[in-house]
């Protein structure tokens, strides 16, 4: 007598472990869209904490640049006094880069200041839909006073996306 395990044995343990590893993939996938989340939601808290020690600093926001914060905002000194050398690069050596990887691409987060740059909108999209991860403000203070008139180019509340757009604002 052999001892063995039989073909119909060793395809039924392989089918197992398919559909065990396949199980863990899909997984995996939505925890690493989650983490880059969560990195895009640290990195506006970083930009945000800069951007209010400028204030802080300066009386007003550095105004944007084509709607992204990017290095032409990092190295602005406008509205600090003539003369101080203080930019936003005083605060924040380097604005951080969106994590790359999922749908999204690893460009600069979207920023806009109002007219007199005492307000601001930080954006970036998010791959997976979070209440935890909730916007600081609606969609019906978006459409209120001032951001009613700003051209974001941008929606701070996507009803469709299921607010998978993330939004901070200064106040």
């Amino acid at each position: 007598m052999k001892k063995g395990f039989t073909l119909i044995e060793l395809l039924v343990v392989i089918a197992i472990i398919g559909i065990l590893s396949s199980i863990i993939l899909v997984n995996l996938a939505s925890s690493r869209a989650k983490a880059r989340d969560a990195q895009r939601v640290s990195d506006i808290g970083q930009i945000q904490l800069a951007l209010s020690l400028y204030y802080d600093r300066c009386g007003q926001y550095p105004p944007p640049h084509s709607g992204k914060i990017d290095s032409t905002v990092l190295a602005e000194s406008t509205g600090c006094p003539s003369g101080s050398g203080i930019s936003l690069q005083s605060f924040i050596s380097q604005i951080p880069m969106s994590p790359a990887g999922g749908s999204l691409s690893a460009a600069p987060y979207d920023y806009v200041a109002n007219s007199s740059d005492s307000d601001y909108v930080l954006h970036s999209s998010l791959e997976y839909s979070s209440s935890a991860q909730a916007n600081s403000f609606s969609e019906t203070s978006r459409a209120s006073a001032p951001y009613s008139s700003w051209a974001t180019g941008f929606s701070c509340y996507d009803a469709a996306s299921h607010q998978t757009e993330y939004c901070v604002t200064s106040r």
